[in-house]
């Protein structure tokens, strides 16, 4: 085994005892193979204290600066557990900040909130590190679109310390983006309390004050075209009541194909939305527009005429004009009552055992002549 490998069950502190043995072995065997190299080769010039710095620097004892976005060697991973074997709760937290820093700086920010939950966690006295902290994790959920949890860690922030102008201007943004533009407006007005020349909170200011107006603007607009098709819709109620007709539901539900709902023609006759029924294929049709002074003859006409291919359902051609019969169904007895095909929907809509539910008018259709018409009728 590697003796630089972390064993199974050992600790930090005796992993670091071994990296110090490594790392002196380490630098006497540079030494060693730059003096064998001087000596084998004395024609060329020896490795200057820069080439070997740089190849030194290959230690986890004199790196620079590691990626922790990247899997980790388990020498690594053993200084870095190293700085969090501390009892000072104020330099674990600032530990972990680093951390947290690090992977903020890759846009790791998921593993960035992680750091700085850690280092929250360790209750450091210290309230400007407090602020940053939270500061610093609202930042991350900013840039993840969780601007919900980075607002509330702005206001964590301030609670630590009040003018922190980075927790101030991230609580601002955050409000923008909720189109919370009112207490983004007065978050602005907060920070340029601390600093009057701030120009982000300038720029964001009057970026706030105009979209507060558009947005209000088009909340008014929608506001009232809301209350005009309320309206409209119970005028249209009070017309079909007028007209005879017993619904139950909402008329103006979204069940239908295309979300298509019974209106007023200009001429002021009732539109429905229709379904054909056909049970003993289990198909239906869907009519989107059908005047309510229209008879049924005049659509089974035109759908199932001679000169028209057979539905891929009735290639025999059970239903056509002459063998089709309609019924509608009682829904509070199950009894079925057939209507005549020369009959308008407007009168068949006014039989007083017919309700139309959710606004569409629903029919069935049989063919004479078949058991199936024998049985379910």
């Amino acid at each position: 085994m590697d003796s630089r490998t972390l064993k199974p069950g050992e600790s930090v502190h005796d992993l670091a005892h071994r990296l110090d043995k490594d790392l002196e072995n380490f630098i006497e065997q540079k030494i060693k193979e730059n003096e064998e190299t001087t000596k084998n080769e004395p024609a060329k010039e020896p490795e200057d204290f820069e080439t070997m710095w740089e190849r030194m620097k290959t230690h986890p004892a004199f790196m620079a600066e590691v990626d922790l976005t990247k899997p980790l060697s388990a020498e690594v991973e053993g200084l870095i557990a190293l700085k969090y074997e501390i009892d000072d709760v104020t330099d674990k937290a600032e530990n972990y900040k680093e951390d947290g820093n690090v992977r903020f700086k890759y846009k790791k920010y998921r593993l960035a909130i992680d750091n700085y939950t850690e280092a929250i966690k360790c209750k450091s006295p210290d309230k400007k590190l407090n602020a940053i902290l939270y500061s610093n994790r609202a930042a991350a959920h900013y840039h993840l679109g969780n601007y919900r949890s980075a607002l509330n860690d702005c206001i964590f922030a301030r609670k630590f310390k009040p003018d922190h102008i980075k927790a101030i201007l991230k609580g601002a943004q955050c409000l923008f983006e909720m189109k919370q533009y009112r207490s983004a407006i007065e978050w602005c007005r907060t920070g340029l309390l601390v600093d009057d020349e701030h120009t982000l909170f300038l720029e964001l200011r009057i970026k706030a004050e105009i979209a507060r107006k558009t947005y209000e603007k088009e909340e008014r607009k929608k506001l009232s075209k809301e209350r005009k098709d309320e309206q409209e819709k119970e005028q249209l109620i009070a017309t079909i009541r007028e007209r005879g007709v017993t619904i139950s539901g909402d008329i103006y539900s979204t069940e239908t194909p295309g979300g298509v709902t019974v209106h007023l023609n200009p001429e002021g006759t009732l539109q429905w939305p229709v379904f054909f029924l056909y049970p003993e294929t289990q198909e239906s049709d869907f009519i989107e527009k059908v005047d309510a002074n229209s008879c049924f003859e005049d659509h089974i006409m035109h759908m199932f005429s001679s000169k028209l291919d057979p539905p891929p359902w009735d290639l025999s051609r059970k239903y056509t004009p002459n063998t089709i019969e309609i019924y509608f169904e009682d829904r509070d007895t199950q009894q079925l009552y057939q209507v005549s095909p020369q009959q308008s929907l407007a009168n068949t809509l006014k039989h007083d055992r017919y309700t139309v539910e959710l606004g569409t008018p629903s029919f069935l259709l049989l063919a004479k002549g078949t058991e199936f018409r024998d049985f379910f009728s």
